[in-house]
């Protein structure tokens, strides 16, 4: 046999395992995929389930390691003492903004924008004209971050300003914020 048949045939030899391993991997996906489809099994797991499991797998591994039993098990939380109560109030956006694409982005930041129940501030680059009546958060101008060094190939500068808005929000120590949520 010449050494181009050869490479033929092993170049054939790798396309079926590969054409096989494709197959069987998309099989089993759709199979897999299908079973979360059809379970009618939707419910989440409350809070006092979950420790339940996580309780019972702590419980196991005591009784494993002292061989014997306990008389009771670890005492599980209350429902109400594990909840939060966070609501709308609660959350600060903070929102990165390029003064270039404000008029196009502002539209979409007025589609969920709840004037006096969200509470947010808008972070640009440069001064913006923005009406007051617009009902959109307040609009404040971000530090220059041209005096910090960046050297990263693959990213951009704008990554500076993600993590400036950040600081800058949090030093702004609004009272009731559990949670902070960025955009840009």
């Amino acid at each position: 046999m010449s050494s181009t048949q050869q490479r033929t045939t092993q170049t054939a030899g790798f396309r079926k395992t590969i054409t096989w391993f494709f197959i069987i991997v998309g099989t089993l996906y759709l199979v897999y995929s299908s079973h979360l489809i059809l379970n009618n099994d939707r419910r989440c797991l409350t809070t006092e389930e979950n420790l339940e499991h996580l309780t019972n797998l702590s419980t196991s591994i005591q009784l494993n390691e002292q061989d014997s039993y306990l008389e009771s098990p670890p005492p599980v939380l209350s429902q109400k003492s594990q909840r939060y109560n966070t609501e709308l109030k609660h959350i600060v956006f903070g929102i990165a903004a390029s003064a270039d694409l404000w008029q196009k982005r502002k539209e979409y930041v007025k589609l969920w924008w709840r004037p006096k129940q969200t509470r947010g501030i808008v972070w640009m680059d440069r001064q913006v004209g923005n009406r007051s009546n617009e009902g959109l958060p307040q609009i404040r101008i971000s530090a220059d971050t041209s005096r910090f060094k960046y050297s990263n190939k693959k990213g951009h500068r704008s990554a500076l300003r993600i993590s400036r808005v950040v600081s800058e929000t949090l030093r702004l120590g609004l009272k009731g914020c559990e949670v902070v949520c960025y955009g840009r």
